[in-house]
């Protein structure tokens, strides 16, 4: 649901041309306190609390994350890539190539897109967001041009159960 739901979202800011760079057609967007930004303030508040290594590195994530589910695209890219710095084989280390991966197909950088995807598809093939980031990396292969490619790995996804494989029947259904 949760994936479903800032899926979503990361449509609507495309269909509004909103990139990474915060930018829209009116230069502004409201943020969700209703206060106008560019995308491009400061990362949400982090708890100065004492903590561990894991909780610094849940911190870390959860920065990311809760930036991308504000809107703060920009924001969310820079923790995202600074959380997989400093964990690159962290426990949401998957989750945040995963994000990564949209963020790049939000602003149309298919290639880094591509190798986000390709790594939790190859390195995390036990991981949940697997399907979803297989068929991710189906659309991008198809955006790319590379259209076998693309229809083997989005036919491999169809198979599956869960929304990814609909996803992925769908994308086939409307592109081939």
């Amino acid at each position: 649901d949760d994936y479903l739901d800032l899926d979503r979202r990361l449509g609507a800011l495309t269909s509004v041309g909103i990139t990474t760079q915060g930018n829209s057609a009116e230069g502004q967007r409201k943020s969700p306190g209703g206060s106008l930004n560019s995308g491009a303030g400061n990362l949400p508040p982090v708890v100065t609390a004492p903590i561990g290594v894991d909780d610094a590195e849940k911190t870390a994530y959860e920065t990311a994350y809760t930036a991308l589910k504000s809107g703060q695209v920009t924001n969310a890219k820079q923790a995202f890539t600074e959380y997989l710095n400093e964990y690159p084989k962290g426990r949401y280390a998957a989750n945040g190539y995963y994000w990564l991966g949209e963020i790049y197909m939000l602003d149309n950088q298919l290639k880094e897109a591509g190798e986000a995807f390709v790594i939790v598809v190859e390195q995390y093939p036990a991981h949940r967001k697997m399907l979803d980031a297989s068929f991710k990396l189906g659309k991008v292969y198809h955006l790319q041009g590379q259209n076998e490619k693309s229809k083997a790995l989005l036919n491999k996804v169809a198979a599956s159960k869960g929304s990814a494989g609909k996803l992925a029947a769908d994308y086939l259904k409307a592109n081939f």
